[in-house]
């Protein structure tokens, strides 16, 4: 099932394409990173599918009204201020302020505390924890709105090794279970043991997409990295790790 398609999608910052006719699908059972040297332009991506931003060309979830986008895709961006001297259960709920037919509300919110390892922090005050913990906090809340695509903008930068690990391996197992998750990474490893899909952007244009054996090659990411990688295949998946920065510049 196709849950976000875009065609022909681009975002200009005054003549300047940040993002240059990108067109793309996602399906429910994919785990799909996003990765990208820094300016490749995946935030801008992932807003303008959202509709948050001005952009041309189309997306089939900015199309939708404001209340069926929200109830299709749930969103977490890049900043993660919790401002609110709220408890942690009381900050995930926010996440179901929209009415969820036939399903039982305290259940999802419970699973989404599960999940991201906070049932024993839900009367924690959530502006107390630390930031990796906030950034669990609010992760837990954008899967509280039980849409089934979910987008998320580096939802592991900041996080410790472990965390780091039980986080993609829950967004696996989502997509395992259905739902179809869009997710930016910096971590080129962590996207090619994880993801069974990897978009490559390079200065705003779709440079490579396909499962990590074909975009993670050493052209690729010579080209649009300039870094050298260690390949090697496991049982838990490909081994892609940066190893060296080359000595040009692409």
């Amino acid at each position: 099932m196709t849950l976000l398609t875009l065609k022909d999608l681009s975002v200009r910052r005054g003549q300047c394409p940040v993002v240059d006719n990108v067109s793309l699908e996602i399906r429910s059972h994919e785990l799909v990173g996003l990765v990208g040297p820094n300016g490749a332009g995946k935030t801008t991506l992932l807003k303008a599918a959202l509709g948050l931003i001005e952009h041309s060309g189309d997306s089939s979830l900015a199309a939708l009204p404001l209340n069926e986008r929200s109830s299709t895709a749930a969103w977490m961006p890049q900043e993660r201020e919790i401002n609110w001297p709220i408890s942690v259960l009381e900050t995930v709920a926010l996440g179901q302020l929209l009415p969820t037919k036939n399903l039982d509300k305290n259940q999802i919110i419970n699973d989404a505390l599960d999940r991201t390892g906070l049932i024993n922090y839900r009367d924690r005050i959530s502006t107390e924890l630390s930031g990796g913990e906030q950034a669990r906090v609010l992760l837990a809340r954008a899967l509280a709105q039980n849409t089934p695509l979910i987008l998320a903008d580096e939802p592991i930068a900041g996080l410790d090794p472990a965390t780091q690990l039980t986080t993609m391996k829950m967004f696996a197992d989502m997509a395992k279970e259905g739902k179809g998750v869009l997710i930016s990474l910096h971590d080129l490893n962590l996207a090619a043991t994880f993801c069974n899909k990897i978009i490559m952007l390079d200065r705003g244009r779709l440079y490579a997409i396909g499962d990590p054996a074909q975009t993670m090659t050493d052209e690729n990411l010579e080209k649009v990295f300039n870094v050298r990688a260690y390949h090697a295949r496991t049982d838990n998946g490909i081994i892609c790790q940066p190893i060296e920065v080359l000595s040009h510049s692409n």
